[in-house]
This record gives structure tokens, sequence and C-alpha cells, in this order.
């Protein structure tokens, strides 16, 4: 599910997702790594990688809440313009005081 930024409940969105996310991190710290790494697809072999993968999100997801909640304490919000590039639909912000 995409969480976009002139969404007004992004802020509660992202931090559901990033209680999830926490989550997660727990269930893999449980599992014991297994040594060596057979590359078979099992939980412990997914142990190798898979943390650092939910990490990395989990940072990502702390810097946008972070940003979203520095643009509603300086009453920003932010307006979603279409753009066209190569024949595709991207989105850009432009910030609008309130």
């Amino acid at each position: 599910m995409k969480i976009f930024s002139d969404d007004p409940q992004a802020l509660e969105k992202l931090q559901n997702k990033l209680s999830q996310l926490e989550e997660k991190r727990k269930f893999w710290k449980t599992i014991k790594k297994c040594k060596p790494r057979r590359y078979d697809g099992s939980l412990e072999d997914r142990k190798w990688y898979e943390p650092q993968l939910i990490n990395q999100e989990i940072g990502r997801i702390k810097k946008r809440i972070e940003k979203i909640q520095s643009l509603q304490n300086n009453n920003i919000q932010l307006e979603r313009i279409p753009v066209f590039k190569n024949g595709k639909k991207f989105f850009k912000y432009q910030e609008v005081k309130l």
C-alpha cells in the first residue's frame, strides 16, 4: 500500500507501518543464524539479509515521519502536481503555506 505525503492521514499510516516493521524486526531477531549459509531459502538462511532490509525501511519511514511532522509544525501543506515524463505519470509536491 502506497502512502502519499499529501494524504491527511499519512502520519498515522506511516506510524502504523513503522510499528509493523518493528514487530517484523523482533521476529527476525528471535531466529538463530545457521553457520554456514546454505542458500536454501529457509528461515535461518533468510536471517542473513532480511533484518538488514527491514532496518533500512525503518530508517526511511522514520525520516518521512520527521519530514511530515516538521511540515505540519510550520503550517505547510503539500499539494500534489501530476507530471508526465517519458509517457509515465509522476507526482511532484509543491509546498503551500496555510
